[in-house]
């Protein structure tokens, strides 16, 4: 036990790190995309369109870091919440699975976000969007049902929890908006952004389940 109250402990100092890269990483996407991309071939001023961007990016930014893990246990030990690299290692088929599952949903998000339709700039032509946003959807489908397999009784439980979360939270914000929308205080949802609030409401119950269950906390 760290009794010099001058010393963090280690799993604190792990928390900080955690949350600092986290944060540095989703800030300096975020920013870089948005300033890359440029009022030419992404409409900013689209709320639809910037959170299916950020959605995307999130869900990429999520695969991409614990695909490092996998490739880099000893490092991705130090940045995701596992016990040590030996676990990286013994999970590697699930977590794998699970990162193609983020990263082929990003992409569809990604492609519909910078698709140029209703006279809004874009990126991709809308033929070319709706190719890779089938392709990246199906791709989802078929790679969660089979990394079913491949997880365990626990895992199973806590993803259909959080499904069921997901769903009470698409309820609750649905007959909330759809109130104040139909008596006129906030504009009618559009496609992208029910899209994109939909995925987005899934990650964050997820996060919500896991951390019920106390599995956020530092390991």
């Amino acid at each position: 036990m760290n009794t010099d109250p001058c010393t963090p402990p280690r799993k604190s100092r792990k928390v900080i790190l955690q949350f600092v890269a986290g944060l540095v990483s989703g800030a300096v996407v975020s920013l870089g995309a948005l300033t890359l991309l440029g009022d030419g071939h992404f409409d900013a001023d689209d709320p639809s369109r910037v959170i299916a961007l950020l959605t995307g990016l999130v869900l990429a930014l999520i695969a991409t870091l614990v695909a490092f893990g996998i490739a880099a246990p000893r490092q991705g030990a130090m940045l995701l919440n596992v016990e040590d690299a030996e676990e990286l290692v013994e999970e590697r088929k699930p977590l794998a699975q699970g990162a193609l599952v983020m990263f082929s949903a990003a992409v569809g998000l990604l492609a519909l976000a910078l698709a140029a339709v209703g006279g809004s700039a874009g990126l991709l032509p809308p033929g070319v969007a709706l190719a890779i946003a089938a392709a990246s959807f199906v791709a989802t489908g078929v790679l969660g049902h089979v990394s079913r397999g491949a997880t365990d009784e626990l895992m199973r439980e806590l993803s259909a929890e959080a499904a069921c979360v997901t769903l009470y939270a698409v309820l609750a914000v649905a007959a909330a908006w759809g109130s104040l929308a139909h008596l006129g205080y906030v504009p009618w949802i559009t496609p992208l952004g029910l899209l994109a609030g939909l995925v987005g409401l899934q990650l964050l119950a997820t996060f919500y389940v896991v951390g019920r269950r106390g599995m956020l906390a530092s390991r």
